[in-house]
């Protein structure tokens, strides 16, 4: 049995440039077997080696920043192609992204798909983002960090939200991750299970939507 897991951090979005996402597409990467679990990334002047491992995924060289989405992806579906239990973290913006990747699981013939969902408001999501942003700054300039923090622009994250946004409403993130369930009406994956978060006043992360379809076994022959 294949198991996909999608975690979905809904406040966390990373951008590109139109042109350097533009270039990424036109660039075409492969992935190249070397030896055993150790494979070659390449193409478009990238050349990455990259370790697929029982463990997880080692990239032994650093991509380009406007490669990284690109690379990640190819690494993603080299995964789904041998059929490996994965867990994909990111978010579900674009309204195409989730249906691309249940296609390629339905492909490669997975079983079960979850989909973990973490919802905030765009107050609570543009605030954390300043302090991640910060805080990995003040680590550089401590000489901790080498990377400096992550900014994530502020009309990134109001992008994920619909204006006007209500306290009750879902994200674009959480409105296409539940859409995925209708997809799931084809039978072409049994078991898809979609669970959306939101921080509860105590602080613990509490479930608010629950949605799943459990393909039923058909009559005996």
């Amino acid at each position: 049995m294949r198991h996909l897991l999608i975690a979905l951090a809904f406040a966390l979005v990373t951008t590109q440039s139109v042109d350097a996402r533009q270039d990424a597409r036109a660039a075409r990467l492969s992935v190249l077997p070397v030896q055993g679990s150790v494979y070659m990334i390449s193409g478009a002047g990238v050349n990455i080696t990259v370790h697929i491992g029982k463990y997880g995924v080692v990239l032994v060289d650093t991509p380009q920043p406007a490669r990284v989405p690109q690379v990640i992806n190819e690494i993603r579906k080299h995964c789904v192609e041998q059929r490996e239990n994965i867990i994909v973290e990111g978010t579900l913006k674009w309204p195409d992204q989730g249906p691309d990747v249940f296609s390629q699981l339905a492909d490669a013939y997975y079983s079960s798909v979850e989909v973990l969902g973490i919802e905030v408001d765009p107050d609570t999501a543009h605030r954390q983002a300043l302090s991640r942003w910060w805080s990995g700054r003040t680590r550089w300039v401590a000489g901790t960090d080498t990377l400096g923090g992550r900014f994530t622009p502020p009309d990134a994250i109001d992008g994920c939200y619909p204006t006007p946004h209500t306290a009750d409403a879902l994200s674009h993130c959480g409105d296409h991750a539940l859409q995925l369930i209708d997809l799931a009406q084809s039978g072409v994956i049994p078991s898809v299970k979609i669970t959306i978060f939101r921080p509860s006043a105590a602080g613990s992360l509490e479930p608010t939507v629950e949605k799943a379809y459990l393909q039923q076994p058909g009559p005996p022959s």
